[in-house]
């Protein structure tokens, strides 16, 4: 019996060791994610984990444009123009690592809005969780009619995007 318990005590000294050390590499994780700028990730009051960039790394750019020339069909094709380069250097800024396919580096205010191809207006977007990319893919295009059907200023547009994209997401898209 003796040699039972002992071996049982060892197994579940073992099992705690290595939940303290999970726990450990969690805990220097998101200390040094929260030094480094990365992504922020929240939890909305509608409970989903939203995805924003951060506002120091990525606080927007625009082009001088008006919607003159961003309501022009084609438009967005002839200004896009973020070499590898440059998206790797994003990628470094925000110490974001994740398979390709999973994410994109993404304007925050939209080349349909007037969006630049700075890299202040440069973010890694994830796919995942929703709302994440397609979600603001959509809320790209809402916001781009809007302005281009004159219901909505450019200036608008893109300061609610800029500031944060997933409430201009329910405002525009979700609740109209």
């Amino acid at each position: 019996m003796a040699r039972r318990s002992s071996w049982f005590s060892l197994a579940v000294t073992g099992v705690l060791a290595a939940v303290a050390i999970v726990g450990a590499v969690a805990l220097v994780l998101l200390l040094v994610s929260a030094d480094s700028g990365a992504t922020a990730a929240d939890a909305g009051e509608d409970g989903f984990t939203v995805i924003r960039p951060d506002p120091r790394l990525t606080p927007g750019d625009v082009f001088p444009v008006g919607t003159d020339v961003i309501c022009v069909t084609g438009y967005t094709k002839k200004v896009r123009n973020v070499p590898a380069a440059v998206r790797r250097e994003v990628l470094a800024n925000y110490n974001f690592t994740a398979p390709s396919g999973t994410f994109e580096v993404d304007h925050l205010i939209p080349l349909e809005l007037g969006g630049s191809n700075d890299i202040k207006n440069l973010w890694p977007e994830p796919e995942k969780p929703a709302p994440g990319s397609l979600q603001k893919d959509r809320l790209e295009n809402r916001l781009n009619d809007l302005v281009c059907s004159g219901k909505l200023d450019l200036a608008t547009a893109q300061q609610a995007i800029a500031a944060d994209w997933y409430a201009a997401y329910k405002r525009y898209v979700l609740e109209r």
